[in-house]
């Protein structure tokens, strides 16, 4: 099954020292695509099967950048980035140490 290869992916990746570790407090961003929604549940199932303890807070990011002027760089840059900085910002402000993102099945 597609959804178990994904999780024992997800959990060597963990692995790495610098990723997922004890009393961790994660901020998952996420889109609404399968990208995100599926790390989100595949963190869940890892959180559920793994021998420490660590939290997950999903977060919805939904600022979208209307700019009034021609910008420099595309809307979907702008758009972007601004998504990306509400989403550190609120890694801040819960408290959480560690912000994951969904963006491609190969990233991990």
């Amino acid at each position: 099954m597609l959804f178990k290869k994904i999780c024992r992916k997800v959990g060597t990746t963990m692995h790495d020292p610098s990723m997922i570790k004890e009393g961790d407090h994660v901020l998952v961003g996420i889109s609404g695509g399968k990208d995100s929604m599926i790390l989100l549940q595949t963190l869940a199932e890892r959180l559920a099967a793994i021998p420490f303890n660590f939290q997950i807070s999903p977060s919805f990011p939904n600022h979208r950048t209307r700019p009034g002027k021609k910008p420099a760089k595309s809307t979907c840059f702008i758009c972007s980035w601004t998504r990306r900085k509400e989403l550190f910002s609120l890694t801040k402000d819960l408290d959480c140490n560690k912000l994951a993102l969904g963006h491609h099945r190969n990233d991990a």
